[in-house]
C-alpha cells in the first residue's frame, strides 16, 4: 500500500519505540504474553497475507482476508495464524503436503496429487471452473471441469493465475491470461486448468522441474538445468532479450552469449522480475530494477540474466541456496542459515532495521537487531512483507502489516523480524 513519507516515518518510529534500544518489549505489556507458532514445515506469502504449512498436515493463515485467502469460512482479517478448513467447512483441511499464497488467493497440494484451493476467483485463478470467490477450499479440476486435477507434484500462485508441475513433468496453469502468463499460447482467461505448451507452441512443454509464476508471467525450470518462461514482458522479466510479451514459453537466454541459461537449480517469479539460482551457489537476476530488485547495485532493467552482487557490490553473492521474489524485493537464503535481502524497503521488508531500499543485498537481521537472522530454512517475500521458516519449525515476518500479515497479533509495520504467534 503506497504511503506518504511521513506516515512511514510515523510507523517506523512506533516499532522503534517498541523494540528499543536493547531489545524487543516485553510481550506481556499491553497483551498476553506471545506464544509461538510451532511445527511449521513450510511458509509462503501473498499479498498480504501468509500461510504456513504444519508437521500436523494441516493448515494455518493469517492477515488480509477480503476475498476469503485465509480459507476460514470468513472474510474477517486475522493478525494471528486461523486453521484452513476443509471443504465443507465442518473441520481443519488435512492431508496437506504443501502451501502456496498468491495475490488474494491461495492453493494446498495434497498428499493424494490433487489440489484445493480458496479466495479471490474473479479470473477463474481457483481452477474449478467457476469465477465465485470463496471463504473454503474447492476442488481443482481438470481441463474438462469433469474431476479432480490429478498428478500434481507441485503449485505455484501468482497474482490471478495459479501454475502445477504434473508427475508427468508436464505443467497446467489457470486463471487470468490477458498477457499469456497461462502459457497456453493464447490470452483467453481459463477457470480450469490449461496444458502449457511447448516452446514454438506445438505440443506440450515436457521436462518440467519447478514451476513459478509472477504478477503476469511465469517459468518453469527444466530438469535440464534450463530455464523456460512466457507471458508479459514489458521489462524483460521473460529473459529472452526483449520486451515482447510472450503467450507461449521461450528460452532464457544467457547474459554473455546467445545460447540458452544452463546450470539452474531453483527458480523464483516476484512481481517483474525473475531470478535463478545456479549451482555455483551464486544468482542471477532480470526483468524490472525501479527498487534494485535485482541485486545488481543499479535500477536499470536488465533484460537476461546478471549476476547478483554481494553487499559490498565487489563481487557475486555467494553461498545461495534458495532465492525468493516478491514485488520489488528479493531474498536469498544462504547456505549458513542467514538471509540477505534487496530492493524496496518502503516497509521494511528487508528487515534490517530500516526502511531505506537497498540496490545490493543486506543482512536481515534478528528481532532484537543484535545480530543477523540465524538458523532459517527457507524464506518467502511478498508484496511489501517477508517470512521465513527457521530450523525449529517457527516463522518469522517482517514489512507491512496493515492486514495483520505479520501474524504477530498487531498491525504495525515492524522493521525486524517478528515472532509469527500461535
Amino acid at each position: 500500500m503506497t504511503r506518504t513519507t511521513r506516515s512511514r516515518l510515523i510507523l517506523f518510529a512506533v516499532v522503534l519505540a517498541a523494540v528499543g534500544a536493547t531489545g524487543p518489549a516485553d510481550p506481556a505489556a499491553g497483551r498476553q504474553a506471545e506464544v509461538a507458532l510451532t511445527g511449521a514445515t513450510a511458509v509462503d506469502v501473498g499479498d498480504d497475507h501468509t500461510c504456513a504449512r504444519l508437521s500436523t498436515a494441516r493448515v494455518r493463515c493469517w492477515g488480509d482476508n477480503d476475498n476469503g485467502q485465509l480459507g476460514n469460512n470468513s472474510v474477517l482479517d486475522s493478525d494471528v495464524p486461523v486453521t484452513v478448513l476443509n471443504l465443507a467447512g465442518g473441520g481443519p483441511l488435512t492431508g496437506v503436503s504443501t502451501v502456496v499464497a498468491g495475490d488474494d488467493h491461495s492453493c494446498a497440494r495434497l498428499a493424494n496429487g490433487q489440489a484445493r484451493c480458496w479466495g479471490d476467483n474473479d479470473n477463474g485463478q481457483l481452477g474449478n471452473n467457476s469465477t465465485a470467490d470463496s471463504d473454503l477450499p474447492v476442488t481443482v479440476l481438470n481441463p474438462a471441469g469433469t474431476a479432480p486435477l490429478t498428478g500434481i507434484s507441485q503449485l505455484a500462485a501468482g497474482e490471478d493465475q495459479t501454475c502445477a508441475r504434473l508427475t508427468s513433468g508436464q505443467a497446467r496453469c489457470w486463471g487470468q491470461n490477458n498477457n499469456g502468463q497461462l502459457g497456453d499460447n493464447t490470452t483467453t482467461g481459463r477457470d480450469t486448468p490449461r496444458v502449457v505448451v511447448g516452446v514454438g507452441g506445438s505440443g506440450a512443454l515436457t521436462g518440467v522441474a519447478r514451476v513459478g509464476t509472477g504478477e503476469t508471467h511465469s517459468c518453469a525450470l527444466l530438469t535440464s538445468g534450463q530455464v523456460r518462461c512466457w507471458g508479459d514482458n514489458s521489462f524483460g522479466q521473460v529473459g529472452d532479450r526483449t520486451t515482447t510479451n510472450r503467450p507461449g514459453p521461450v528460452v532464457v537466454k544467457r547474459s554473455d552469449g546467445p545460447g540458452a541459461l544452463t546450470g539452474v537449480t531453483q527458480l523464483t517469479t516476484g512481481e517483474n522480475h525473475t531470478c535463478a539460482r545456479l549451482g555455483s551457489g551464486q544468482a542471477r537476476c532480470w526483468g524490472q530494477n525501479a527498487q534494485g530488485e535485482l541485486g545488481d547495485g543499479t535500477t536499470s532493467v536488465t533484460l537476461a540474466p546478471a549476476p547478483v552482487a554481494n553487499g559490498g557490490g565487489d563481487g557475486n553473492l555467494a553461498g545461495v541456496s534458495q532465492l525468493e521474489g516478491g514485488a520489488g524485493t528479493t531474498c536469498a537464503r544462504l547456505t549458513t542459515g542467514q538471509v540477505r535481502c534487496w530492493g524496496d524497503n518502503d516497509n521494511g521488508q528487508i528487515g534490517d532495521g530500516t526502511i531505506v531500499s537497498r540496490r545490493l543485498p543486506v543482512t536481515t537481521r534478528n528481532p532484537g537487531d543484535t545480530g543477523p537472522l540465524t538458523s532459517i530454512a527457507a524464506v518467502a517475500s511478498g508484496d511489501a512483507h517477508t517470512c521465513a521458516l527457521t530450523s525449529n519449525g517457527q516463522v518469522r515476518c517482517w514489512g507491512d502489516n496493515d492486514n495483520g500479515q505479520l501474524g504477530d497479533d498487531s498491525i504495525v509495520d515492524s522493521p525486524l523480524p517478528v515472532v509469527v504467534q500461535a
